[in-house]
């Protein structure tokens, strides 16, 4: 009896343990769906990186890294060509030098000046400094009182010579006198070598003249030519610019009555530059005594011609010099 109860006590206990586990099953079944993540895992891509904010933040004691500045770049000087000139000039480029100076006097200037050098501001040592670049030093020629005179003499090899004379007081250059002799020239006679110091070129650079003179100087016939001697000369003054430019025909070239002053060859040019120069140029007669032109006139022909500027002189006018 004792060994049946046993039996139904322990078939009864299986049939509950059954039913808890049959209720668990069906529970864990019904709550599985309903557990999800509560956020959505993404891959770990470069399009997912958090973004930086602009400004570091600190938290409690933790330091915040930061990228260190960028090196400072230290721009170097840049490389210019040394200024001071070299000590001389090889023949080439003493040349080709010359040749440009003639030209454009060497660039424009202040005042009127001749080359590098303007009266009364320039002084000995940058005159001398000037000459001895271009291979021909000055040479002191003479003195007379405070008043010492340096000359040097430069040429192309084509007949074209530059004799410069320097009137030197106090240490300063106080007038200069340019000679450009054409009179052995073999060099073409258009365009101008010498285009700095060409009518045209001084008349468009200082406007109109002060006064211009013009004479017809005569030299002993050569019994064996036909050649008068005859040529005329014509003189600019600039006064306020205390510039003087004196042109000679060449002889037995042309007409020495029709005057041509772009075209005509010269057997030489003048300048003398400052207030008191030596030996300035005199004689001749005035542009409108000589000439059916006044100095406007004369101006205008030059700077703005039609045709080949030329005009006659007045030969009741001039006397021989």
């Amino acid at each position: 009896m004792y060994r049946i109860t046993c039996y139904c006590l322990l078939f009864l206990l299986f049939l509950g343990l059954s039913g808890c586990t049959s209720r668990l099953v069906a529970t864990t079944a019904t709550l599985s769906p309903s557990i999800q993540p509560s956020t959505t895992l993404l891959p770990f891509t470069p399009t997912h990186l958090p973004t930086c904010a602009t400004t570091p933040q600190t938290t409690g004691l933790i330091p915040t890294l930061t990228s260190p500045p960028p090196p400072t770049l230290t721009l170097l000087p840049t490389q210019t060509a040394n200024p001071t000139r070299p000590a001389m000039l090889d023949h080439q480029h003493y040349v080709q030098y010359l040749q440009q100076l003639l030209l454009d006097n060497g660039g424009e200037c202040s005042s009127p000046c001749f080359w590098e050098i303007i009266p009364d501001q320039t002084t000995l040592g940058e005159a001398q400094d000037f000459f001895a670049y271009l291979g021909r030093p000055l040479v002191r020629t003479f003195t007379q009182g405070d008043k010492a005179f340096y000359g040097s003499i430069l040429g192309l090899g084509n007949g074209l010579v530059v004799s410069v004379v320097l009137k030197v007081q106090n240490e300063l250059i106080s007038d200069v006198d340019a000679r450009i002799s054409l009179v052995n020239y073999r060099g073409p006679s258009l365009p101008r070598e010498w285009l700095a110091y060409s009518p045209e070129t001084l008349l468009l650079q200082y406007g109109v003249p002060s006064r211009v003179m013009v004479g017809l100087p005569t030299y002993p016939t050569d019994p064996a030519s036909s050649d008068p001697g005859r040529h005329y000369y014509l003189t600019m003054f600039f006064d306020s610019e205390n510039l003087i430019v004196e042109y000679r025909q060449k002889r037995g070239t042309s007409n020495p009555y029709y005057v041509c002053p772009l075209t005509d060859q010269f057997d030489g040019i003048r300048l003398w530059f400052g207030v008191s120069p030596e030996h300035p140029p005199s004689g001749g007669v005035s542009l409108e005594e000589a000439t059916f032109l006044t100095i406007e006139q004369f101006y205008e022909l030059l700077t703005h011609p039609a045709e080949t500027p030329c005009f006659y002189l007045k030969l009741e006018s001039l006397s021989l010099d």
